[in-house]
């Protein structure tokens, strides 16, 4: 690894919670050796129809929020689901209104001098971060449903 800051992405959705399900969020970022951890679960209805898609996009958008809100330069995002890269380097063309969200969030943390790579993982591999932040998702949503 380089001194670029690495975060590890992943989402995660349940779907026994009413109406729309709640979808999660983990990541894993490591800057200078550190390791820190974050989680998140929501339930918004508009996000929710994208099932764990909207964990895998929020997760990701933490990541770039992260690197910009700690003025670092350059991150390096690891996924699991390839459309967090793909919607950001036009491989994908982004359709629904959150997915064009996600992008437009992308573009306007690039703009403001962040680089954000990103790079494809096979999930469930035994990727350590990886499976960390799958964890971290499942757990944000269970911690959400016990509100």
């Amino acid at each position: 690894m380089s001194n670029t800051v690495h975060a590890y992405t992943d989402g995660s959705f349940d779907s026994t919670n009413g109406e729309y399900g709640v979808y999660g969020a983990g990541v894993v970022i490591i800057n200078n050796g550190v390791v820190s951890e974050f989680n998140y679960a929501d339930s918004k209805k508009e996000y929710s129809i994208m099932r764990n898609i909207a964990g895998e996009l929020e997760a990701a958008k933490f990541a770039m929020y992260y690197a910009l809100s700690n003025g670092i330069k350059e991150i390096t995002i690891h996924h699991d689901y390839i459309g967090v890269g793909a919607w950001c380097n036009g491989q994908w063309r982004a359709k629904k209104d959150y997915t064009q969200a996600y992008v437009e969030y992308y573009k306007n943390i690039t703009r403001k001098g962040v680089k954000i790579n990103f790079v494809k993982v096979k999930a469930h591999s035994g990727i350590k971060h990886n499976e960390r932040a799958d964890v971290l998702a499942n757990e944000a949503i269970k911690r959400f449903l016990t509100k």
